[in-house]
């Protein structure tokens, strides 16, 4: 089962990393592993990636990087009650309801710039996403479903830098377009098939 988990340096009040695992436990040695002081698991409840949504929704104000928020009174008595409860309150998201063919375009939009680029820089698109940053992976995830809302600004934000390192990178291949602009100069250059001879005669020539 999912859980909504609340990941914070040991001993202080925040940044908070809101973030969904199955299990949180094992996700805090990974980022243990990178991070430059102790973390520790502040809270956690079961839920899904469409509530981990919601808190990004309603914490975006805080957002700091990634999944990662500074902390005010809201945020600190939610991580309290979490961890006090197990459980995961009612959180009101603060959107807008926009029309779905407008967040349809908008998702289309973010999900194939991130493909696209994956595929020019990487070498090859994601199979279901595993080896996708999990902060990438779930924001993707959450946005998918139909009635999905688009992504938050802090996640657009997570999003872009995403693509903005992949596209930092040197390309993995030659794209179509690269491939067929290749082949139109071969085809027309001073050895290409065009300058050689059509018939027997010309090539006796």
């Amino acid at each position: 089962m999912k859980q909504i988990y609340f990941l914070r340096p040991i001993g202080s009040v925040g940044p908070i990393k809101i973030g969904c695992s199955i299990e949180p436990r094992k996700r805090l040695n990974v980022i243990a592993g990178w991070s430059p002081i102790p973390l520790e698991v502040a809270a956690c409840a079961p839920g899904g990636h469409l509530q981990e949504g919601d808190l990004h929704h309603r914490f975006a104000h805080l957002a700091l990087h990634g999944e990662w928020f500074a902390v005010d009174a809201e945020l600190a008595e939610l991580v309290e009650e979490v961890a006090r409860t197990g459980r995961l309150p009612e959180v009101e998201a603060v959107r807008r309801q926009p029309n779905n063919r407008v967040v349809a375009g908008i998702k289309s939009q973010i999900t194939r710039a991130v493909s696209d680029a994956e595929k020019t820089h990487l070498g090859y698109r994601m199979n279901r996403g595993f080896g996708r940053p999990d902060d990438v992976r779930a924001i993707l995830e959450r946005i998918s479903g139909a009635e999905a809302m688009p992504p938050s600004p802090a996640e657009q934000a997570v999003l872009v830098r995403y693509v903005a390192e992949l596209r930092a990178q040197p390309r993995a291949h030659r794209t179509f377009n690269d491939r067929w602009s290749a082949w139109i100069a071969y085809r027309d250059g001073p050895n290409g098939l065009r300058a050689r001879p059509t018939n027997t005669a010309e090539a006796a020539a």
